[in-house]
C-alpha cells in the first residue's frame, strides 16, 4: 500500500491541482479504453472548473478515438466553463459539442448522452429554454436506441432529477408499467421527493407520494428520512410536521420514518417539534407498533419510565448513537449515568475473542463525543479500534469493516486512517478510503486525499474513480463514480 498521509490538515499546503495531476497520471495507466473514456468523461467538469479549458485539452484528444465520447466530453467542457463564469468560452465549446455530436451520426444512447451534456452546460448557463430543447433532443434521441430500448432512460432519469424537471420525471414514472424502479429510478425518486421535503413543499410533497406509493413507498420513506433534518434547519419545520402527518398512514414504512426523524431532531436540539411528530405520527398509525411505543419511552419527560429508556442504550452503530443522543436531550444526567454503565458490560466483553463489544464501544465513545464529552468519547474510540486491530481472522475483518464508515461519518478521520491502515480486504479498504478521501477534500487538504486514494485497492481503474470523485467534490460537482468500486 502507498504511504499513509497525516491526519486531515495535517499534510502541509496543497490545492486541488494535485487531485487533477494525480487523476491525469492514473488515467494514463487505465488499459481498458472504454472505462478510462468513462472516467475522463465523469472528470471533465470539475477538472475544467479547477484547472481550466486548457489543461483538459489532451484528456479530449485521447477521447477522438471515440467521437460519442469526444462529443460529450466536449459537452462536459462546456459545462465546467459555464460553471466557472466563463460563458462566452461556455458557448464556443456547446458549438463544438454539436458539430462534433453532428460528424459522429450519433443515435440512441449516444446521442442521449451527449444532448444531456449539452442540457447542465445549458444549465450552468442559466439558459432555460435552451435546456428544455436539449432535453426534448435527449428523449428524441432515446426512442431510437433499439439494441437497449430502456437504457437512456437511466440517463435521463438522473438528467430530470438533477435539472429539477418534476413534470418529465413525473411522466416518466408514470410511463413505468412493471411497478418496477430501476436503480436510477429509485435514485431519481428519491432525490425529488428530498427537495420537495428540504423546501418545504407539502403540495410537492404529497404529489410525489402519490405517484411513488404505487411503487410500494420505499422512496418517499428514504428520503423523509434523508432530509427532515435539512428542513428544520431551513426554517421549514411546520411544513416538515405537515409531511410526516401524511405519510403517518402509510402501512409499511411510518413508523421507521418517525423512528429515525425523531431521534435526529431530538438529538440536533428540536426535541418539541419531535415530540409534537410522533404524537401526529402515533395517533394515525395504521397498525400498533413496537417501533412507535419505544420511541415514546425514548422521548419521555426525564424521570418518567426509567427503567424502560435503558433501551437507549442498546443497539449498535448509528442507530445507537441516533438514540443516545435523543435520550441525552431529554435526560442528559441519567443518560450519561448509563454510559458508565454499558462502558463497564461492554470492557468486560472485550476479554472475548469477539468484535462485537469493541464496535460498540465505538459507537458509544461517539455518541458521547457528540454530545459534548469529546475527550471520553475519543478516548474510547482510540482504546476501541487499537483493540479491534489486535484481533485475528473474519472478527477483526468484521469489525474494521462495521467501524471505518462510522467514523468517517461523524469526523473521526485519524482513528478512520488509523482502520484503514489496518484492514486487509481490498473492496472494504477501497470503500473507506472512497468516503475517507472526501473528508480530506472538505478540510482542504489534497494532498491527503491522494495520499488516501492509494492506500485503496491498486488496480489503476479503481483509483482513478476514487480520484474523479474526489476532484468532483472539490468542484461541488456531481461525483458519478460513488457506487462503483
Amino acid at each position: 500500500m502507498a504511504k499513509a498521509p497525516k491526519a486531515p490538515g495535517n499534510n502541509g499546503a496543497s490545492t486541488p491541482v494535485m487531485l487533477f495531476e494525480a487523476l491525469d497520471a492514473k488515467q494514463k495507466t487505465v488499459t481498458d479504453s472504454g472505462w478510462r473514456a468513462q472516467v475522463l468523461v465523469g472528470s471533465l467538469t470539475a477538472a475544467t472548473m479547477l484547472v481550466g479549458a486548457a489543461k483538459v485539452r489532451p484528456w479530449l484528444d485521447t477521447l477522438a478515438k471515440d467521437p460519442a465520447r469526444h462529443a460529450e466530453g466536449l459537452g462536459r467542457v462546456a459545462e465546467g466553463l459555464a460553471r466557472a463564469g466563463h460563458d462566452a468560452e461556455a458557448r464556443a465549446a456547446i458549438a463544438d459539442c454539436r458539430e462534433a455530436q453532428k460528424r459522429a451520426g450519433l443515435n440512441g444512447e449516444a446521442g442521449t448522452l451527449v444532448a444531456l451534456a449539452q442540457a447542465f452546460a445549458y444549465d450552468a448557463l442559466g439558459d432555460v429554454q435552451a435546456v428544455e430543447a436539449a432535453l426534448a433532443e435527449a428523449e428524441a434521441y432515446a426512442r431510437r436506441e433499439k439494441h437497449n430500448p430502456r437504457q437512456p432512460w437511466s440517463h435521463l432519469v438522473r438528467g430530470y432529477a438533477r435539472l429539477g424537471r418534476d413534470a418529465a420525471l413525473a411522466a416518466h414514472f408514470k410511463s413505468l408499467n412493471d411497478r418496477h424502479l430501476s436503480f436510477e429510478d429509485a435514485d431519481a425518486a428519491q432525490a425529488v421527493v428530498a427537495g420537495a421535503v428540504k423546501r418545504g413543499d407539502v403540495a410537492g410533497y404529497k404529489a410525489w407520494r402519490a405517484r411513488l406509493d404505487v411503487f410500494s413507498g420505499y422512496e418517499t420513506h428514504e428520503a423523509l428520512k434523508g432530509s427532515a433534518l435539512a428542513a428544520v434547519k431551513a426554517g421549514h419545520g411546520e411544513a416538515l410536521f405537515a409531511i410526516l402527518s401524511d405519510f403517518a398512514d402509510h402501512p409499511s414504512y411510518s413508523d421507521y420514518v418517525a423512528d429515525a426523524v425523531c431521534l435526529t431532531l431530538a438529538g440536533e436540539g428540536h426535541l418539541p417539534l419531535a415530540r409534537r411528530i410522533l404524537e401526529a405520527m402515533t395517533a394515525q398509525a395504521p397498525r400498533p407498533s413496537e417501533i412507535l411505543k419505544s420511541l415514546q419511552r425514548m422521548l419521555a419527560a426525564p424521570g418518567a419510565a426509567r427503567g424502560a429508556q435503558e433501551g437507549a442504550l442498546s443497539g449498535s452503530g448509528e442507530s445507537f448513537i441516533r438514540a443516545f443522543r435523543a435520550r441525552h436531550a431529554v435526560d442528559p444526567t441519567h443518560t450519561l449515568a448509563l454510559a458508565s454503565q454499558r462502558e463497564a458490560a461492554l470492557r468486560a466483553g472485550l476479554s472475548t475473542p469477539s468484535a462485537e463489544p469493541a464496535q460498540d464501544l465505538v459507537a458509544l465513545g461517539a455518541g458521547l463525543a457528540r454530545v459534548g464529552e469529546a475527550a471520553r468519547g475519543v478516548a474510547l474510540i482510540d482504546e476501541a479500534v487499537q483493540h479491534l486491530a489486535a484481533l485475528k481472522g473474519g472478527e477483526k475483518s468484521t469489525g474494521l469493516r462495521f467501524v471505518g464508515p462510522l467514523l468517517t461519518g461523524h469526523g473521526f478521520d485519524a482513528q478512520a486512517l488509523f482502520v484503514l491502515r489496518k484492514m486487509s480486504t481490498k473492496f472494504h479498504r477501497t470503500e473507506l478510503a472512497k468516503l475517507l478521501s472526501l473528508n480530506y477534500v472538505s478540510a482542504n487538504d489534497f494532498v491527503g486525499a491522494v495520499a488516501v486514494v492509494g492506500l485503496g485497492e491498486d488496480r489503476p481503474l479503481s483509483q482513478a474513480m476514487r480520484l474523479s470523485d474526489a476532484l468532483s467534490h472539490a468542484a461541488g460537482q456531481h461525483r458519478w463514480f460513488k457506487n462503483f468500486a
